[in-house]
C-alpha cells in the first residue's frame, strides 16, 4: 500500500511538472509573438524610409512575405531569426545609400576647396577614415566623419570666400577714394558683413 501511495504521489508530481512546463512554453510563445510584432513594425518603418529615398524594396518585401508565412505556420523562432536578418539588411541598404550620397558631396567639396588653394589635409584624412569605416560597415562612424569633413571644408571655404570679397571691397573703396567718393566706414561695413554671416550659421 505504501509503494502504491508513493507511486500515486509521484504521478501527481509529474502531472504538476507537466502543467508548469506547458505554462512556460505558452508564455515563451506569447513573448515571441510580441517580439515578432515589434520587429515587424521596425521593418515596415525602415521600408518606408527606403521608399522615401526612392530605393527598390521589392526583394525585401518578398522576404517579408516569407517571414509572415513562417509566422502563420507557428515557426516562431525561425520567424524571428529571419526578421532580424531582414531588418539588418534593410538598415544596411538605407544607411549605405545615405552615406554614399554624403560621400559624393564631401568628395565634390574636397575638389572645390582644393581648387581654391584651401588646406584640405585634415578634411581629407577624415574622408579617408570614413571610407575605411564604410568598408567594415561601421555606418555611424562613417556618417559622422563625412559630416565632420563636410562642415570643416564649408567653414574654410566660407572664410576663404569672405577673404576674397573683403579684398575686393577694400580695392573698390581705395579706387572710390581716388575719385572723392565716400563709402562710409569700410571697417564697420566689413565687420557687419562677418557678423551677419555668423548669425546665419
Amino acid at each position: 500500500a505504501e509503494t502504491a501511495l508513493d507511486a500515486g504521489e509521484m504521478t501527481k508530481f509529474e502531472e504538476k511538472i507537466e502543467v508548469i512546463e506547458e505554462k512556460i512554453s505558452f508564455m515563451k510563445k506569447e513573448e515571441m509573438k510580441v517580439e515578432y510584432q515589434k520587429l515587424l513594425m521596425k521593418i515596415m518603418n525602415e521600408l518606408k524610409s527606403l521608399e522615401k529615398q526612392e530605393k527598390e524594396t521589392g526583394p525585401f518585401r518578398e522576404r517579408l512575405d516569407k517571414v509572415k508565412e513562417r509566422f502563420l505556420a507557428r515557426e516562431l523562432e525561425e520567424c524571428i531569426e529571419l526578421e532580424n536578418e531582414l531588418l539588418k539588411d534593410i538598415v544596411r541598404e538605407r544607411m549605405s545609400s545615405i552615406i554614399t550620397e554624403r560621400m559624393k558631396k564631401s568628395r565634390e567639396t574636397l575638389e572645390e576647396a582644393d581648387g581654391l588653394n584651401i588646406d584640405i589635409d585634415g578634411a581629407r584624412k577624415k574622408f579617408e577614415e570614413a571610407q575605411k569605416a564604410m568598408e567594415v560597415e561601421d555606418f555611424e562612424k562613417a556618417l559622422d566623419l563625412f559630416t565632420e569633413a563636410q562642415v570643416e571644408l564649408e567653414e574654410r571655404m566660407t572664410t576663404r570666400t569672405f577673404s576674397i570679397v573683403e579684398n575686393e571691397i577694400r580695392d573698390l573703396w581705395k579706387e572710390g577714394k581716388e575719385y572723392s567718393l565716400d563709402f562710409g566706414d569700410i571697417e564697420k561695413a566689413i565687420q557687419e558683413a562677418y557678423n551677419m554671416a555668423d548669425d546665419d550659421k
